[in-house]
């Protein structure tokens, strides 16, 4: 079974069921309409008591409240009164302090509200918030800076105005009275001759005349001493410079030529020659000194000490006699060698430079396929001997000779049993120089 559905309508009046009216149920029906009605119409009274319970919809006046209300103020003000609705209530408020002590005050501080909430009286232009102003410190300082600049770096006697007027003799017509004073002096010149001068020398005339006196004086002194400056340099800057030379020349003796003139005892010849000396403390002259050398050089020989001489070159070629030290450079002047499987030995120039060379070599295959020495003997060649060696192919079982031909000072042919070409390999040694 379902319930009648129920809209806010409060109708007019309640549907009366006629003796015609079909009997019909359902929503709508004629069975139901009176009921619907009466739903409908309690809905809407429903709904009307909720909107006057939550205020919504307004109620009918009173002329009074049952209970009578207190209204309370708070915040920036403060009061009370009692209200019920029969008359106006007038309440008296009271305003809240603003934590500023009563007084006057130069500068306050006001809220959006328009509540003064701070209050002071500044004594300084940054406690009034001023910026387009001077402190007394910076005014002076401005003033300071200003005079200085005024003054700027004048003297200490004309810094002030009072010292200035006292400069200008305190004459207000300072300008003029100068002009009048210049209109009776004689115009600016640059030389002498502008002023009408005669008694003086000119520039070039002062320059000529003072070059002249010191030429004069300098005359032909060098360039080292032509000053007081380096004139007193060179006599050690001694005010007492010719004193001093003479009390110097006094402690020495006069000049003399010989040891004797000046009084100095010089060694004998005997004191010369002596072959331990008996006098360390006398001079020699040059005669004595040569007969001291001469005493005690003697020529080197094999069994005495003395002096000797290096050969020549020339006399160590020829075996020149006596005592003659040599150079080494002398001694091995030409000597060379090369000690290698094929090598030589050349023996100094003073002995001839004879050579001995050897080499291990192969047979010559023809008349024209030489063999070479290992450096080429500089004047001639003396003479070689070649023996096969034990690798010629059986030379030993054949025994077979050679033939050896020097060709020239540096070359060689050779062949074994008078053929070319037969495979020999023989050692070589020749002489020469």
């Amino acid at each position: 079974m379902a319930n009648l559905p129920e809209t806010e309508d409060f109708a007019d009046g309640t549907y009366q069921i006629e003796t015609s009216d079909r009997v019909l149920g359902g929503p709508g029906g004629i069975a139901n309409r009176q009921g619907e009605q009466l739903g409908n119409r309690t809905a809407w009274l429903k709904a009307a008591i909720s909107k006057i319970i939550d205020g919504t919809s307004a109620v009918g006046k009173a002329t009074q409240l049952a209970t009578a209300r207190t209204l309370k103020f708070k915040g920036a003000v403060s009061g009370s009164g009692s209200y019920d609705g029969t008359g106006d209530t007038e309440i008296a408020l009271t305003l809240a302090d603003a934590g500023v002590a009563a007084g006057t005050y130069t500068k306050v501080t006001i809220n959006v509200k328009g509540l003064v909430t701070g209050a002071s009286n500044p004594t300084t232009l940054a406690g009034y918030g001023i910026t387009d102003s001077f402190t007394k410190p910076e005014t002076t300082s401005a003033i300071q800076q200003a005079i200085s600049n005024l003054v700027a770096s004048s003297p200490a006697t004309l810094d002030t105005l009072n010292e200035l007027a006292a400069a200008l003799g305190n004459d207000p017509n300072f300008a003029t009275t100068m002009a009048n004073a210049l209109a009776s002096k004689a115009s600016k010149a640059t030389t002498l001759g502008g002023y009408g001068i005669t008694d003086a020398f000119t520039k070039p005339e002062t320059a000529g005349a003072i070059q002249q006196a010191v030429a004069a004086l300098v005359a032909s002194s060098p360039d080292a001493l032509d000053t007081l400056k380096e004139l007193a340099t060179a006599l050690g800057n001694d005010p007492n410079f010719a004193t001093t030379m003479t009390n110097a020349l006094a402690g020495k003796a006069s000049k003399a030529t010989t040891l004797d003139g000046y009084s100095i005892s010089v060694a004998t010849q005997i004191d010369a020659e002596a072959t331990a000396g008996i006098d360390n403390s006398k001079p020699m002259t040059a005669l004595r000194v040569a007969q001291s050398i001469a005493k005690r050089v003697v020529a080197a020989g094999e069994a005495v000490a003395g002096i000797s001489r290096f050969a020549t070159l020339q006399e160590l070629l020829a075996g020149a006699g006596g005592y003659l030290a040599l150079c080494p450079a002398y001694v091995l002047s030409g000597f060379a060698a090369s000690f290698a499987a094929n090598g030589y030995i050349k023996l100094p120039t003073w002995l001839s430079g004879f050579m001995i060379q050897w080499a291990v070599s192969d047979e010559s295959n023809g008349a024209t396929d030489y063999r070479f020495f290992p450096v080429p003997f500089p004047s001639a060649v003396y003479g070689a001997h070649l023996q096969l060696t034990s690798d010629t192919p059986g030379s030993f079982g054949l025994n077979i000779g050679t033939i050896f031909q020097v060709v020239d000072q540096s070359r060689y042919l050779w062949s074994a049993a008078g053929t070319w070409g037969g495979g020999g390999r023989g050692f070589m040694v020749a002489f020469g120089r």
